[in-house]
């Protein structure tokens, strides 16, 4: 399968009616769920809020969601990747916590090169 056949095969419209529900039986059965329209940071913001709970961290920015961008300081050092240039493995985020967040959400604001 293709990557865009795979994002096009679990896409939902965030703003139809019963949309919260419809991504909840989604995310149970497939785990993955893509959306698109999310175009500011208020409607990645204001998404995400409806569906999960926005968990800061130490790499959040104050209004709670993180930017994967490279901060040179932080290029290469263990446990920081989102903050660098190389490549960034899906992961559990903070899975060192009794309770980790259940879901994640990535947003891609601009394409790679």
């Amino acid at each position: 399968m293709r990557p865009g056949d795979l994002f096009a095969a679990h896409f939902l419209d965030h703003k139809s009616p019963g949309a919260s529900a419809q991504i909840a039986e989604q995310l149970s059965k497939d785990g993955l769920v893509t959306v698109a329209g999310l175009a500011t940071r208020d409607a990645v913001r204001s998404f995400a809020s409806r569906i999960m709970t926005i968990s800061a961290h130490r790499d959040s920015d104050s209004d709670g969601l993180t930017t994967i961008r490279c901060i040179p300081r932080h290029a290469g050092r263990p446990g920081f990747a989102g903050l660098g240039n190389g490549e960034l493995d899906p992961h559990t985020e903070r899975s060192g916590l009794p309770h980790p967040p259940r879901l994640m959400l990535l947003v891609c604001s601009q394409p790679a090169d």
